[in-house]
């Protein structure tokens, strides 16, 4: 048996409702004061979806317990306003933004998890994207993706 904890994950289908939503540019267009439920400078770790699933396939090929439980994550976080400043900054935005959310951000929000991920590590495998170049990646998806299906309709 093979387990897995990981944080949050950055993909194609990945909308985080605070920063990215399904029509990118519209949305933060047409909105001059972006409100965020998190502090600005609230941490928070963002693996790649691919990342992850090469962890899971890494752990299932090389590990030899009955019983393996894995962390998998990057050794990096990033601050609220680093991950919107990527986002604006790539769509070429400059929204005024507030923060509403206090201490914990939204209700069930975890203000801080970085996972220790040694054990994986020791397996040979490492996350191919860092945080910046995976929020990208999935914005530049999600923009595609966006573009994609507003020209079938």
């Amino acid at each position: 048996m093979r387990c897995a904890r990981h944080p949050r994950i950055a993909d194609s289908g990945w909308q985080n409702k605070k920063l990215l939503t399904a029509e990118v540019r519209k949305e933060f267009a047409k909105v001059a004061d972006k409100r965020a439920k998190q502090r600005p400078n609230q941490r928070k770790s963002y693996l790649y979806v691919q990342d992850c699933i090469d962890a899971i396939l890494t752990a299932i090929d090389r590990a030899d317990g009955r019983v393996n439980i894995f962390n998998l994550g990057t050794d990096e976080y990033c601050e609220v306003n680093e991950s919107i400043g990527w986002i604006c900054e790539h769509l070429g935005l400059h929204p005024k933004i507030t923060y509403s959310g206090g201490e914990r951000g939204w209700i069930g929000d975890s203000p801080f998890i970085l996972l220790d991920c040694s054990r994986i590590r020791a397996l040979g495998w490492r996350p191919r994207l860092t945080i910046h170049q995976a929020v990208l990646a999935t914005i530049k998806y999600v923009s595609a993706d966006t573009a994609r299906v507003k020209a079938e309709f």
